[in-house]
């Protein structure tokens, strides 16, 4: 258990304070937009279902890729150099 701490505490030692806390804030804000406003069920009532999966597409790409672009913006660090993260990314 103690080695299970270790790691954790190791984990909140290396990371990035500032884009911890923005990625939080974020998420917690797309949360709160999702249940206040009922962007899932206002999603699900789309008859087609090519712009059902283009609008979650859109939610998924700008939820996994603005954490990178909080790097790029609060250390310095580009992910994007390779195109292969920029790949993985998009898909």
């Amino acid at each position: 258990m103690k080695e299970i701490f270790s790691f954790i505490s190791g984990y909140f030692g290396e990371i990035n304070k500032k884009v911890l806390a923005t990625c939080t804030l974020f998420v917690s804000l797309l949360i709160y937009i999702n249940f206040h406003f009922g962007v899932d069920r206002i999603i699900e009532r789309q008859h087609s279902v090519s712009v059902s999966f283009f609008n979650r597409y859109l939610i998924f790409l700008i939820a996994f890729s603005l954490p990178y672009i909080f790097y790029l913006l609060f250390s310095g660090k580009n992910y994007f150099k390779t195109s292969l993260v920029f790949f993985l990314i998009i898909i």
